[in-house]
């Protein structure tokens, strides 16, 4: 039987979840940085990755990653890290 993974636990503080949602209803700001921001609210109130996900159209893992990322991060981690390579490019 695989061994389960321990539950990533995200609880904001009153500071932080003003500003996440503050940036969740910036119409402005980048795409990527409001669903984080909504998907972070999401998982203080305690829902599930999979709710999550469909809630804000993402994947399940990715949004594992983003809860791994904030706990390691906090604040910065609705910023992309730098990547090598070529930058990403949506299209107009």
């Amino acid at each position: 039987m695989p061994e389960k993974l321990p539950r990533l636990v995200v609880k904001l503080s009153d500071e932080e979840k003003a500003f996440f949602e503050e940036r969740a209803r910036q119409r402005s700001a980048p795409y990527l940085e409001v669903i984080r921001a909504k998907a972070l609210l999401m998982a203080d109130d305690g829902c599930r990755n999979v709710a999550i996900a469909e809630a804000v159209g993402i994947g399940v893992r990715t949004i594992s990653i983003w809860r791994r990322e904030f706990l390691e991060r906090r604040g910065k981690c609705l910023q992309e890290r730098a990547r090598s390579g070529r930058p990403r490019v949506f299209p107009p």
